[in-house]
């Protein structure tokens, strides 16, 4: 409010200290709770705003003695900072010089720290006249800036009472006022809003229409709109109350899109209305809290918080699972209320647990192992309204058992695989097992006889029995395992062309032969094969297929001594021409060979059966004879230069070599597109232009902040004038082609250069052609 009433209404209240509502030993937030003595006293505290991280108060204190004007018609702006969840620093006064007002209050701070303050301010921040203004807080300056005014249509002339006050919300784009056209008058009927337009300016106000609202009530002030825009709460009083001043904190739900038509008032749960002065209603924490002030007759008005929901409305519940009280290292579940929860979280390493319980009920919480005694937990949330962060440590105790272990062997050699042991025919999860020593262990019940074996591939295990029926003590025991080796592996694989490193397909017929001979069992349907053989031979393997010769592979058994699946793919070299293309990646910049990892396309496709060496940067790749070929090398931040790769006319196996070359991405950095070409003296492009622009388009969207110059040259033949005109026209095309396939023109521009550019003599053909060209040019990356 400004120009506050507050000498009015508390002129006889005096100071008595507020005692906080309590649960279990803390605060119950859902009760409205005041700060604390080192925010509230004697002095009259109103006008609470929180800062956007919530970690700051800002209120105003009323006849504070060290307020500006001293302890006589005056009001401040003070802060306390927060120092813990219910703990607040002690209040300091706001230095600046718009709080050297007779009055001075913030209403809201915007999520940008947008500070909305009452009154209008000269330039040197003195307080000129009514109205509102913008301040913020340079921290790099550690100072306030000069406060902007609020330029509203029409409501510095209309606020002429005692009292206003305004609101704007989070986004700082919808500002809601409450005022009176009576001068002098303390009633502040008016309750009206702004919103900001696209070009920055307020809007005029608009009435917040309810009927209802205005024929009950004889004032409404401190408006706030929540966070959403949907609904706007005031604190008003009821006509027919006097001069009482029993302001209560109404609702209003908004209607339609105008900003006008609000639902009738609804007064909110009477945790926080009472039958005293409430007012400054703000929600903060994404409506979880609220701030408010409350004035007690004969007491002093106070600043209160009141927790609105939880946001996390469970109990995190925690602790260490221990075994006759140190640390369980065996594998353990967590039961509540006799099941097994899903969301339970268990370190078996560290033996703790985690669970996240919801408010409101009772639980009953144990630890189960195998052959372990539980004590029960009870966590009682049944009268818990809040987050609680608690530890809770769960007891096991040991029961009489048999302590079984030993070793795994395979012919008197501890078996290093993985394996199971299996207690009278199931798999026992309180088994431990090592497969890189072959030890296991296991506790068991007295009173039983077991039966143990091991399983593990395509071992044989050998039965051990163990009886424990007539003991009643702990024992421990010895025991080792026994397995014996499967006699055969299992080998498998794929029938794959060496050259393409592909499947060999069904229409060359594949057939597998196994030491020279056919073997029709093995099915190559799939172009895979699966077959099982003996130990102690060496065997071969080999593919009969069409238009295919064989690859002979040795597969040598003779020492091996266990089972074993073995991937081995087998190969066939197709009978077919290629021309073999090698050569280096060469960074054109430097001139040096490419140590880094790099990939050649062909046509624009990267390349799966290149041999690549990233050591010298070198590479080989076979390309399809009767054809010409697009070979370009890709790298990360690099641009290809293309080269084709013409066998058009080969008919038989033919070896070239072609470096590549790289250029980096760099500004300033000017890139050769090598197959661009035109009709000739024309801008029109021809067809095998294409891929070299493709490959711009290409780059410019895997690099968002890319921009680029296309530059068209050309030789010296013709006039300068006409060489300018085609470059320009030729760098034009290619433009216009990248920007067809829907790159943003502000990234792509061109310009032509005739013939001032040579990159080589223009006295041969050779040369003239070199300095035929176009390239582009890195502008911004």
């Amino acid at each position: 409010m400004n120009r506050y009433f507050w000498l009015a209404v508390f002129f006889f209240l005096g100071y008595n200290s507020f005692s906080q509502q309590t649960l279990g030993g803390k605060i119950n937030h859902f009760v409205p709770f005041t700060l604390g003595d080192s925010v509230n006293s004697k002095y009259n505290a109103v006008s609470p705003v929180l800062s956007p991280d919530n970690n700051l108060i800002f209120f105003s204190r009323v006849d504070h003695p060290d307020n500006h004007f001293g302890k006589f018609d005056s009001q401040d702006i003070w802060y306390v900072q927060r120092l813990g969840e219910d703990e607040w620093s002690a209040p300091k006064r706001v230095d600046a010089k718009f709080n050297n007002g007779r009055y001075n209050a913030i209403y809201s701070i915007t999520d940008n720290w947008d500070y909305l303050i009452s009154g209008v301010y000269a330039k040197n921040g003195r307080y000129k006249k009514r109205g509102l203004s913008i301040v913020q807080y340079d921290s790099t300056l550690n100072k306030w800036l000069p406060p902007v005014k609020v330029k509203v249509p029409g409501f510095q002339k209309k606020d002429k009472g005692l009292t206003s006050s305004a609101y704007l919300n989070r986004t700082g784009d919808i500002l809601v006022v409450s005022y009176t056209k009576h001068w002098q008058s303390e009633k502040t009927k008016e309750v009206k809003i702004s919103i900001k337009k696209s070009n920055g300016k307020w809007g005029a106000l608009k009435n917040v229409h309810n009927k209802v609202a205005k024929a009950i009530f004889r004032s409404m002030e401190t408006p706030y709109l929540s966070d959403d825009g949907n609904t706007l709460f005031v604190s008003a009083y009821l006509k027919g109350k006097g001069n009482v001043y029993e302001n209560d904190i109404y609702r209003m739900d908004r209607l339609d899109g105008t900003y006008e038509k609000w639902s009738e008032p609804e007064l909110l749960n009477d945790t926080i209305n009472t039958d005293n002065w409430e007012s400054y209603y703000r929600e903060f924490d994404d409506g979880n809290w609220a701030v408010f002030t409350r004035a007690p007759v004969g007491q002093p008005s106070t600043i209160y918080m009141v927790k609105l929901k939880e946001p996390r409305p469970y109990i995190d519940l925690s602790g260490l699972v221990l075994l006759e009280g140190e640390p369980m290292k065996e594998a353990f579940k967590v039961v509540i209320n006799g099941s097994v929860v899903d969301s339970v979280r268990i370190d078996t390493v560290a033996s703790t647990y985690a669970v996240r319980l919801p408010l409101g009920k009772m639980y009953e919480i144990q630890a189960r192992a195998v052959e372990r005694e539980a004590k029960l937990e009870i966590i009682d949330a049944t009268e818990q309204l809040e987050y609680l962060k608690m530890d809770r440590d769960l007891q096991l105790s040991l029961l009489p058992f048999l302590d079984l272990s030993g070793i795994a062997m395979v012919d008197s050699i501890p078996l290093t695989e993985p394996f199971d042991v299996i207690i009278n025919g199931q798999k026992v999860d309180s088994v431990r097992t090592d497969s890189t020593t072959g030890e296991y262990s296991v506790k068991l019940p007295l009173g039983q006889e077991y039966k143990l074996y091991v399983k593990s591939g395509y071992y044989i295990p050998d039965t051990l029995t163990v009886s424990v029926l007539y003991d009643s003590v702990q024992i421990q025991m010895r025991k080792n395992l026994k397995v014996t080796p499967t006699p055969y592996v299992d080998i498998y694989g794929e029938l794959v062309n060496i050259k393409t490193d592909s499947l060999i397909p069904q229409s060359a017929s594949p057939k597998f032969m196994l030491d020279g001979v056919v073997a029709d069992s093995i099915d190559t349907s799939n172009g895979t094969y699966k077959i099982r053989l003996p130990w102690g031979h060496k065997y071969t393997f080999q593919i009969q297929a069409d238009e295919f010769g064989p690859v002979v592979a040795t597969i040598d058994l003779q020492n091996v001594t266990n089972y074993q699946k073995i991937l081995r793919n087998i190969y066939a070299t197709p009978l077919e021409k290629y021309a073999l293309v090698s050569g280096k990646v060469i960074d054109k910049k430097t001139g040096m060979p490419v140590k880094f990892p790099f990939l050649i396309d062909v046509d624009g496709s990267h390349s799966t059966t290149s041999e690549l060496n990233e050591t010298n940067g070198t590479y080989r790749v076979r390309l399809p004879l009767g054809k010409k070929s697009i070979l370009t090398a890709s790298a990360e931040a690099y641009f290809p230069i293309a080269e084709i790769v013409d066998v058009t006319n080969d008919s038989i196996n033919v070896e070239l070599t072609k470096d590549l070359y790289i250029v980096p991405l760099r500004v300033g950095e000017a890139i050769l597109l090598n197959n661009i070409t035109f009709e000739s003296a024309s801008s029109t492009l021809k067809g095998d232009s294409f891929s070299d622009m493709d490959r711009v388009v290409d780059l410019l969207k895997a690099f968002p902040g890319l921009k680029i110059e296309i530059g068209g040259h050309t030789d010296s033949s013709g006039s300068d004038a006409t060489n300018l005109r085609l470059s320009k026209a030729r760098a034009e095309s290619v433009a216009e082609y990248i920007l067809g396939k829907g790159i943003s023109r502000d990234r792509v521009v061109f310009k032509g250069y005739g013939e001032s550019k040579p990159v080589a003599t223009n006295l041969t053909s050779a040369g003239r052609a070199q300095n035929r060209r176009v390239e582009f040019v890195v502008l911004e990356l």
